[in-house]
């Protein structure tokens, strides 16, 4: 992937985490599951619900990632631009 690519993708991957819609959706998934597996009596169920979470929790994670790459690209460009 392009250094260009790469930053790309770290701006659209942070423009994704301030979406308001996508903040409420993934905070009310998040909770729910988090409510469902406080409730939940079957250790299978809490086990999903804990999957579940931890997925979301990947998400963020995996665009964070790509945000975190973007500014190393954007900076990599930067000092290729000015060398």
């Amino acid at each position: 992937m392009s250094l260009e690519s790469e930053e790309l993708r770290g701006r659209n991957a942070q423009d994704l985490l301030n979406n308001p819609i996508l903040k409420e959706a993934l905070d009310l998934f998040k909770n729910e599951v988090f409510e469902v597996w406080i409730r939940a009596k079957e250790p299978e169920e809490r086990e999903n619900c804990w999957r579940m979470y931890n997925s979301a929790l990947m998400f963020e994670g995996v665009l964070n990632g790509f945000i975190q790459s973007g500014k190393i690209a954007r900076e990599q460009i930067k000092r290729l631009n000015n060398g």
